[in-house]
């Protein structure tokens, strides 16, 4: 595995925990995150990646305007 590879239903979560968490995406923020399955924690850049690369801001957006 990847430093980046994780599952997907694992970045499911963080992004549900991301977005009721106002959207933080900061230290603060991961050291709140659960571990992996393999007891690893992404860092801020992937989590940084995964907003930008996963389309998390419109995911979000869409979900606020429900």
């Amino acid at each position: 595995m990847g430093v980046t590879d994780f599952s997907d239903e694992f970045k499911e979560q963080v992004f549900y925990l991301w977005h009721s968490g106002g959207r933080k995406q900061g230290q603060d923020f991961v050291n709140l995150l659960p571990t992996h399955i393999d007891g690893r924690k992404p860092a801020r850049n992937t989590i940084i990646l995964w907003i930008k690369e996963g389309g998390w801001e419109e995911r979000a957006d869409a979900l606020d305007a429900e």
